[in-house]
Parts: structure tokens; C-alpha cells; sequence
């Protein structure tokens, strides 16, 4: 069962921050408000995720990120599917450096991400979230570099998946291309099941956890 909106994000910052946090700084970060990020901290500190005295620490962030993976699904997200002709890896860089030149936000994920942060897989296909209203820029920056649109149901070689700013946070760069956070790369994984299950089992033994 999917979880509320605001549960995700205040789940997101909490397992991408390293430190103690107060519920101020999360709701900011997670773009809610403090009323409703109080609410949600105090059923996870209930379930035994987190403490707060008062600074909110996560207590068992492994099983918040299970949690969070079992809450959340990527499937739900609206996407745009494309085809090109190239490797996926080529593609990567080729929309990485488009990306830059139109200033265009992003982050790989999937067998994408898990190729940045963890190789095992060598993805068939590339799925990167990007912002939601910048769409019509990524048609014009792909068009211009041999990406062209598909129909729903047609071979994709290259997914867009239409997200919200707090989508994002903890996102990096790694090889010069962005990745959205390895928590979000995982429990985009671990929802897909099959042989992404598999890469997010590889990623988690390179993830460090504070308690398990």
C-alpha cells in the first residue's frame, strides 16, 4: 500500500541525512509543513524508526529504508518513453552534457543509478526522473541529439519519469552525471522486483548504514 506524499518525503530526508535533525529542518527540506512533518515524525518514532529528544535521530535505518521501498513505487510515476539508437551507457553522457548545456535538472536511477553507485548490471535501457514542467525542454534537448518519442507500449531505450522537486533530494554527482540519492535508486529497485531486486541487494552492501 502506498504511503501518504508527505510520509515519503519526510521518510527521504531522514534517510538521507547523517545527522540529528530537528522537525523544522525536516519539514523545510521536505517541503511540507511542520504541523503535518510533527504528525509523521511522531508515528515513525512510534513504529521505533526514529528517537526525538527533541532532535529527530534515525534509529534503524535500514528498516525505515525498507519501509520507504515497500511505501513507495515507481511504477505510480508518470513517464515519457523514448527511443535512440546508441549503448545506454553512451546515452547517459550524451544526456548528461545536454542536460548541462540547456540547464536542465535531473537524476539517473534504476539500473542507471545502480550503474553509477554500484555496477553490476549493465542496464538495457536508461531511466533518469526529471522536473515534471521542464518536459517540453527534454523533447527539444533529445530531438537535437537523435532521441525521439515513442508511443505507450513501443520499444523505449530511454525513460523520463515526470517528478516533483523533493524528488530529489540527496541527489550527487558521480562520473560528471547526476543520480538521484541511493536510497531513492534503491527502493525504485527493490519495487521493480525480478533482476532489479538483485542490483538493489548490491547496493545495499555498498550503502553504509548507522544501525541495521
Amino acid at each position: 500500500m502506498l504511503m501518504s506524499e508527505t510520509m515519503l518525503r519526510t521518510m527521504r530526508v531522514l534517510l538521507v541525512s547523517d545527522k540529528e535533525l530537528s522537525v523544522r529542518k525536516v519539514a523545510t527540506d521536505a517541503g511540507v509543513t511542520l504541523s503535518r512533518c510533527a504528525r509523521e515524525v511522531e508515528q515513525l518514532r512510534m513504529a521505533g524508526y526514529v528517537s526525538r529528544r527533541p532532535l529527530v535521530r534515525v534509529e534503524r535505518k535500514w528498516d525505515l529504508l525498507m519501509a520507504f521501498s515497500h511505501g513507495w513505487s515507481v511504477r505510480s510515476v508518470p513517464s515519457e518513453a523514448f527511443e535512440a539508437v546508441e549503448r545506454p551507457e553512451y546515452l547517459m553522457k550524451a544526456i548528461s552534457d545536454a542536460a548541462a548545456s540547456a540547464g536542465l535538472r535531473h537524476g539517473f536511477t534504476l539500473l542507471s543509478g545502480a550503474e553509477l553507485l554500484a555496477p553490476e548490471v549493465v542496464p538495457a535501457s536508461v531511466h533518469l526522473y526529471i522536473e515534471k514542467a521542464d518536459a517540453p525542454g527534454w523533447r527539444r534537448a533529445f530531438a537535437d541529439i537523435g532521441i525521439h518519442r515513442v508511443e505507450p507500449g513501443a520499444p523505449r531505450k530511454v525513460n523520463l519519469l515526470l517528478a516533483e522537486s523533493p524528488l530529489f533530494y540527496g541527489s550527487a554527482k558521480v562520473r560528471d552525471m547526476w543520480v538521484v540519492s541511493p536510497f531513492q535508486v534503491f527502493a525504485d529497485l527493490h519495487g521493480m522486483g525480478g533482476i532489479y531486486r538483485d542490483a538493489a541487494k548490491a547496493l545495499a552492501g555498498r550503502m553504509r548504514w548507522e544501525a541495521r
